[in-house]
């Protein structure tokens, strides 16, 4: 039910947003990265915060690229 509404919400809002990225989950937990401009991704990350239905948010890296590794995904 959520993982459905959450990517559903993520393919329509992220691409106009202009942020892509890669969602994985085993079950128990979730990786996501999240790519675009640092202010696209920094809002995104503050909305995904903001969420009462995740918890335990870590940052595990960050940083720049000169290209995008998922740029026709929008979750």
């Amino acid at each position: 039910g959520d993982i459905d509404k959450i990517i559903a919400q993520s393919q329509k809002n992220n691409p106009v947003r202009k942020v892509t990225g890669l969602l994985i989950n085993n079950g128990n937990f979730f990786i996501q990265l999240l790519e675009g401009k640092k202010e696209d991704v920094s809002k995104a990350f503050q909305r995904i915060s903001s969420d009462n239905r995740h918890f335990r948010i870590r940052i595990l890296f960050t940083g720049e690229s000169e290209s995008r590794l998922f740029p026709e995904w929008a979750m």
